[in-house]
């Protein structure tokens, strides 16, 4: 579960774990695992602020969050974490929205 710190691995291919997707329970949680994780955020940053810059935050976070794993070595730095990360902020932001129309 946790690795030692100099063992960075990266992972810079969007979408390759698409067709393990499927098949493999492991790769469906960590994906889904890495939207629901910035969900809250999106939710919030658009009640507080509501405006469309609100947008930009949730890729800021997943880029920290992976260049963090990237530089530590606790962690597997990869696009398609900041993909997912950054889809479950736009998806708590549009649930903000519909929420306060």
């Amino acid at each position: 579960m946790f690795r030692e710190s100099g063992d960075a691995r990266t992972n810079f291919v969007l979408f390759s774990y698409a067709g393990k997707f499927l098949k493999e329970q492991s790769v469906r949680v960590g994906d889904i695992n890495n939207i629901w994780l910035l969900i809250p955020l999106g939710t919030g940053l658009y009640r507080w602020f509501q405006k469309k810059w609100v947008l930009l935050i949730p890729f800021v976070m997943s880029v920290a969050i992976e260049t963090t794993q990237y530089i530590t070595g606790l962690g597997i730095a990869e696009f398609d974490d900041v993909f997912g990360n950054t889809m479950g902020g736009w998806i708590g932001i549009l649930v903000a929205y519909i929420i306060m129309m």
